[in-house]
């Protein structure tokens, strides 16, 4: 269906590319026509001094509605509705945020989160779910957990507890590479190692449920030959991996629990060196992230995950329900190559 409209022509472009031309192979013009349908489109708003649309009508609403009237009017035989909605409704969007973007082409700011406003030192600005967040190497803390050889190792703790450590090697790099950002921006680096004393009196008693859920004290007494290897203090499987190795000026703080500000100095370490924000790295990303993470929102400190910077235990949908939960309600969820990016920025630190 010709139109002068360009803003109609995106959109009737994309729902021919999205399946609407089975409409034509079906006789029909309902694709071209659907896509002229809405009467609300104000070509005069292009002429407004500042590009806006007309007062009181929101885009995005309008967007829903084109939506709504294509998923109710395209023909959808049984064996292609659920595939052609799908294709129909993710051009629909590409279409909107084009039109969005003629209509209304001055430069809209999101959001940008920012946990320490009054800072005077150089600042930056990280990509992340859901939105933005400002980060400077004095308020910034990035955390390492758990990089041990009994999380990523093969002999470690997670490997002879019949857990796979061969996606732990992957994450390997990518951590190594945001601890040598982090350094080169003076950003304080801290290493997390959960253990106990080789006595294992800080694991508990069988009146704590750590000793009844803690898989690596459940494989050694499943396993007596095993007794006393796992995550002991002094021992291999508590040591961190080669690849990464602490440097003169990064901390190292133990924890006896899934969650580092229980029962050690992460807290105090973190206040008085005024940190604000945590960028979390490491393993597991559903046990000792996500746990400490949580009780770091809980204390006041703006959490972001690097999402290709963990692993985690069990199936993938654990991982996308870590990720759901730090980016709806706990924190920021970002990057390893948007962290590069960012903090790349920062000015070097003074040797």
């Amino acid at each position: 269906m010709p139109t002068s409209n360009p803003d109609i022509t995106v959109l009737t472009d994309a729902l021919r590319f999205s399946g609407g031309d089975r409409c034509a192979a079906n006789g029909t013009s309902r694709c071209a026509t659907l896509a002229a349908r809405p009467s609300d489109i104000d070509a005069t708003s292009r002429n407004k001094p500042d590009g806006a649309m007309p007062a009181g009508v929101s885009v995005m609403e309008r967007g829903r509605n084109w939506l709504k009237i294509l998923a109710a009017s395209m023909p959808t035989p049984p064996m292609l509705r659920r595939s052609s909605l799908h294709g129909i409704n993710r051009a629909m969007t590409a279409a909107l945020d084009h039109w969005v973007h003629l209509l209304n082409p001055a430069p809209v700011s999101e959001a940008i989160v920012d946990p320490a406003p009054s800072r005077s030192g150089p600042c930056v600005v990280l990509p992340a779910r859901p939105e933005a967040i400002r980060l400077d190497a004095a308020t910034t803390a990035l955390i390492v957990v758990d990089m041990q050889n009994a999380y990523a190792s093969k002999g470690g703790y997670v490997d002879e507890a019949g857990f796979d450590v061969g996606p732990a090697a992957g994450v390997i790099p990518r951590i190594a590479e945001v601890v040598e950002v982090a350094r080169a921006a003076g950003m304080p680096v801290i290493f997390l190692q959960n253990g106990w004393d080789s006595g294992y009196a800080e694991a508990g008693t069988p009146l704590s449920p750590n000793w009844h859920k803690s898989n690596a004290l459940k494989t050694m007494r499943a396993r007596p030959d095993l007794a006393g290897k796992f995550l002991a203090r002094g021992g291999w499987d508590y040591e961190l991996v080669e690849a990464l190795a602490p440097h003169e000026n990064d901390l190292r703080v133990h924890k006896p629990r899934y969650s580092a500000f229980f029962n050690s100095q992460l807290d105090s370490v973190l206040r008085a060196r005024g940190i604000r924000t945590l960028v979390f790295t490491g393993i597991a990303t559903n046990v000792c992230v996500e746990s400490t993470l949580r009780d770091g929102f809980h204390l006041e400190y703006f959490g972001v995950l690097l999402e290709d910077a963990v692993h985690h235990l069990g199936p993938d949908f654990i991982r996308e329900a870590s990720l759901y939960n730090v980016e709806k309600f706990f924190g920021w969820v970002s990057n390893v190559a948007d962290f590069r990016t960012a903090v790349g920025q920062l000015p070097p630190k003074e040797i």
